[in-house]
């Protein structure tokens, strides 16, 4: 399960609708090296610099809208289907999304924990638990790579409608079709016991995973939660944050 967790490097990838159809039109059925496309000007027109270009191509190539044959870039099948509009723009994202493992996996997890946690979570918060599960660290560098790669998955799933975004959190658009269904659906009250969302949530992740999850969620989710917590561990199911404080209950703050 931690694997799931894995994140590809596609720091630079496009951000837009529009920057998508203006790659696929300027490769159509063709095929360029990076020295063609610097000197036809390209990376200029799309407004990047000759490295973050060379990133781009590297990172969409990952990502399975270009491929790479030899030292020349072309557009993927899936890409000249979009081009030749036999799919949505949205479609197109979506199965973007859906060829890659890596991708479809950090999708799911993403959605699931949206859907329980009440369609809104901190962009923080997702990068500490996607750092601790596979890294097992929580140090600044770490967090900084994985958000560096986490604002890509954020952006595509944002492209096909699935989240939008703020300066701080994301939310769902839409509740799809997932594992984990709202706490607000699942249990009775707004004060729930750790142990029993833990419990819950090891229906979809391990009881390690979860565990691992619960500590980011209770030390840097706050705005909507409260996390009623002890000094003394008393083995009623628990689990230890990151300040050492031992978290029992799970309050869901609402509004006025």
């Amino acid at each position: 399960m931690k694997d799931h967790f894995e994140l590809l490097n596609v720091s630079n990838i496009l951000d837009s609708e529009e920057k998508y159809r203006c790659l696929c039109n300027i490769f159509k059925s063709d095929c360029f090296t990076l020295a063609d496309m610097y000197g036809n000007n390209v990376n200029n027109e799309m407004g990047y610099t000759t490295e973050s270009f060379r990133k781009l191509m590297n990172h969409t190539c990952i990502i399975g809208v270009l491929e790479k044959i030899e030292y020349k870039y072309c557009l993927s099948n899936l890409s000249i289907e979009f081009y030749n509009d036999k799919m949505s723009f949205k479609s197109y994202i979506l199965r973007i999304i859906g060829q890659n493992e890596n991708l479809k996996n950090n999708v799911n997890i993403i959605l699931n924990l949206l859907s329980l946690f009440n369609g809104e979570l901190s962009k923080k918060t997702v990068y500490a638990i996607f750092s601790y599960v596979y890294k097992n660290r929580l140090d600044d560098s770490s967090i900084a790579s994985v958000g560096r790669n986490l604002r890509s998955v954020f952006t595509l799933m944002e492209l096909a409608d699935l989240i939008s975004k703020s300066r701080s959190s994301i939310k769902l658009r839409r509740y799809p079709h997932v594992s984990l269904e709202p706490m607000s659906e699942v249990f009775d009250s707004d004060i729930i016991s750790i142990n029993d969302l833990k419990t819950y949530m090891s229906e979809y992740f391990t009881t390690e995973v979860s565990i691992m999850i619960l500590k980011c969620l209770s030390t840097f989710e706050v705005k909507n939660y409260i996390w009623t917590k002890s000094s003394l561990f008393k083995d009623i199911g628990e689990i230890e944050n990151f300040y050492g404080e031992y978290v029992m209950t799970l309050i869901v703050k609402r509004g006025d």
